[in-house]
């Protein structure tokens, strides 16, 4: 059942744009560090895995250093190392705005709900008070008919969400498939659900909504690329 979530704190416009002045900040120590990549850099660029993270370490403490002739042209240990500290440093950065990234998600994902569950409260007085007040019950028909009324023959419609973004539907048909159409992996939950009852969904693949699941969450795992996804609605 969905419900209001109570927010200790706001995000208030004065905290955004403190915000936006620190992003902005980070921003200019950043954009020198970006080093463009060709097609060909791209494809064969390695992703060192903790095994071969492992391998490096163990190369520098028993080959580099064992055997300083075996150092490759130009580069010394003292170069090696460097770069090693600027690894973690590296590290460091993305783990500590990645838990910032997550944290804002959570606070966007409460915001949300609340907004849209405040929405379809008055969508069903709306409903009750339409019953006395022509004026009423034409809006309310409006927006049914937009969100809530089939599509297509077969009662699917289409959505986006955007690269690591979330989107709340409501209506959803239970039963049903909800079609993962992009190349992103989707995450799907009821509205204030249980996180342990998560949908994952794979590129091409669809799952069953499941009873009492009108009202789900569908969250793009790639924060490279739009996700897209069928649904068949109410």
């Amino acid at each position: 059942m969905a419900f209001i979530i109570k927010v200790i704190n706001q995000l208030t416009p004065a905290i955004a744009t403190s915000f936006a002045t620190n992003v902005s900040a980070a921003r200019l120590l950043m954009d020198p560090l970006i080093t463009p990549l060709t097609k060909a850099q791209s494809k064969g660029i390695l992703h060192v895995s903790a095994v071969r993270e492992a391998e490096t370490k163990a190369i520098r403490s028993g080959i580099m250093i064992a055997f300083p002739v075996t150092m490759p042209t130009g580069l010394t240990i003292e170069q090696f190392d460097a770069l090693t500290q600027e690894q973690e440093d590296t590290d460091a950065q993305q783990a500590h705005y990645a838990s910032l990234a997550a944290e804002l998600g959570n606070h966007g994902m409460i915001i949300r709900n609340n907004r849209f569950v405040y929405a379809m409260q008055a969508l069903d007085i709306a409903g009750l008070l339409g019953k006395n007040s022509t004026t009423i019950a034409a809006a309310d028909k409006l927006i049914r008919d937009e969100f809530y009324s089939k599509t297509s023959s077969s009662g699917e419609t289409d959505y986006t969400v955007a690269l690591g973004g979330s989107t709340t539907i409501g209506g959803v048909k239970t039963g049903k498939y909800l079609t993962n159409m992009g190349d992103t992996i989707l995450l799907v939950i009821n509205v204030n659900g249980n996180v342990m009852d998560t949908l994952t969904i794979n590129p091409g693949s669809g799952k069953l909504i499941p009873l009492n699941w009108s009202n789900i969450v569908v969250t793009n795992k790639s924060t490279t690329e739009a996700g897209a996804f069928s649904v068949f609605m109410k």
